[in-house]
């Protein structure tokens, strides 16, 4: 079951957690519990950072290739949080960065509680029996 939290920095009418972007760069820490996704063709306010948090996670050729995937934190252009995602386990080649629709499936697949803001969010749910919370 995953969580799923719009915070504050959410812009108004916030509906896609992952959209489909085309252009991105994709880096792993050191001691692999993160994944970035930095995207270059976003808009302001939108998702310019996607930090996938886990263990064991390794990359090659653009792609995701190992680890577990656990949380999903998403920033804006000024860093800020626009959402998060905790709850999960997710084989990390499961989260294709070519094709991130199918990744919103994997995010949204069960159980899962979603909290949106008092801003008018768009907000989606997936498979499963979901609890959605409207701000």
């Amino acid at each position: 079951m995953a969580t799923v939290t719009y915070t504050k920095f959410a812009t108004e009418y916030f509906w896609d957690i992952l959209s489909e972007w085309h252009d991105y760069k994709l880096a792993v820490s050191s001691d692999k519990k993160t994944v970035t996704f930095t995207f270059s063709d976003t808009e302001a306010g939108w998702t310019k950072k996607l930090v996938l948090t886990g263990t064991g996670l390794t990359i090659g050729d653009g792609l995701i290739t190992g680890g577990t995937i656990s949380g999903v934190s998403a920033r804006n252009e000024l860093g800020q949080e626009i959402y998060k995602v905790a709850g999960l386990a997710i084989r990390g080649y499961a989260f294709r960065a070519d094709n991130l629709y199918e990744a919103k499936g994997l995010l949204l697949a069960g159980n899962d509680a979603i909290t949106g803001t008092a801003k008018g969010d768009d907000i989606e749910t997936g498979a499963g029996n979901d609890k959605v919370t409207a701000g």
